[in-house]
């Protein structure tokens, strides 16, 4: 890794420290933090990759919202996490970003178990869960 892709891992890790901080202060992230982090990406994808680079931005701010809106219509992802992935692929090329999403999904659904475990309402939170699935695919449940 050289000094600009450090560059902008550091950058990212720095928008997303905060959106943390932001959510777990006030269980929302600022569209403001979110605008930023998109505008910061600019000069830093043009003095990585030069301005061509600029057009794959734009696709990678719109995949993760078409990805992952029946995410967010079943209530499985909020708002903020699709808009912070579409920031994440300011900074990202499309192959990066969907390994990003999925190294997202994977870890969540690690920590997620372990809460389960945790609480003791392993059994009782996947069977809510198999239910919301079969009445989300039957249609019975509205976004």
């Amino acid at each position: 890794m050289d000094v600009t892709e450090m560059t902008s891992t550091l950058v990212i890790v720095i928008f997303l420290f905060v959106a943390v901080i932001q959510d777990l202060r006030s269980l929302k992230v600022s569209n403001r933090l979110i605008l930023i982090g998109m505008c910061v990406a600019v000069p830093i994808q043009i003095w990585e990759s030069g301005v061509g680079q600029i057009v794959w931005i734009l696709p990678n701010i719109i995949i993760p919202v078409i990805v992952l809106y029946l995410f967010y219509l079943s209530r499985i992802l909020g708002a903020a996490d699709i808009k912070l992935f579409s920031m994440v692929g300011c900074y990202l090329n499309l192959r990066e970003l969907i390994y990003s999403i999925i190294a997202a999904f994977i870890v969540g659904a690690i920590l997620a178990l372990f809460k389960m475990i945790i609480c003791g309402n392993f059994i009782s939170r996947i069977s809510a869960g198999a239910c919301y699935i079969k009445e989300l695919a039957v249609g019975n449940v509205r976004a």
